[in-house]
């Protein structure tokens, strides 16, 4: 499948045919958005927080905060995402970080 991060959400469609599949409201500031290799989780950066969904059906799993302090306008923001190639974790970088982190 292919996404594409919408201001009101998250679409996806079949890359071969181009017909829409699906669609779900995303969350707030997203950045970023990572597939799972195996194409069964879709993880979407949203300002300090990593929001994952189980596929197909955008069912939400448990999210991953990435705040940093505890003032909320400070960094942390994800900026960009990715899940490793086995498929075991996910990568953020995120602002005022002096680099990646990973989720297991």
């Amino acid at each position: 499948p292919a996404s594409k991060v919408h201001p009101t959400g998250i679409a996806s469609w079949d890359a071969r045919t181009g017909a829409p599949m699906s669609r779900t409201g995303g969350c707030e500031g997203m950045r970023s958005l990572a597939w799972s290799p195996d194409g069964t989780q879709v993880a979407a950066a949203c300002y300090q927080e990593i929001v994952r969904y189980s596929m197909p059906g955008w069912r939400p799993l448990s999210s991953i905060s990435t705040r940093c302090t505890d003032n909320a306008m400070a960094g942390c923001d994800v900026l960009h995402l990715s899940y490793l190639r086995d498929g075991s974790g996910l990568v953020a970088y995120y602002e005022g970080a002096p680099g990646p982190r990973r989720w297991d």
